[in-house]
């Protein structure tokens, strides 16, 4: 299996093994199934991360862009 046996460079995440029925590696894995803690969890960590996407500011150039566009609402000509 790729990275057993070896230490991770430091600063570097490592990908968690795949989650299977019994728990242990090398057995078979889930089949659309995650236990509520661990989904819970991922739930977490995505929400801080998008969060911190939502809360930056729009750059100028897309702003610019968006003003460029035909306005093409509903009633507008």
């Amino acid at each position: 299996m790729m990275g057993q046996g070896k230490a991770p460079k430091p600063g570097r995440k490592t990908m968690p093994q795949q989650i299977s029925d019994a728990g242990a590696p090398g057995a078979p894995p889930m089949h659309g199934r995650m236990e509520p803690e661990l989904q819970d969890h991922i739930g977490r960590q995505l929400r801080a991360v998008y969060n911190e996407i939502l809360e930056e500011p729009i750059p100028g150039r897309f702003l610019r862009l968006l003003a460029e566009l035909p306005d093409r609402r509903v009633g507008r000509s």
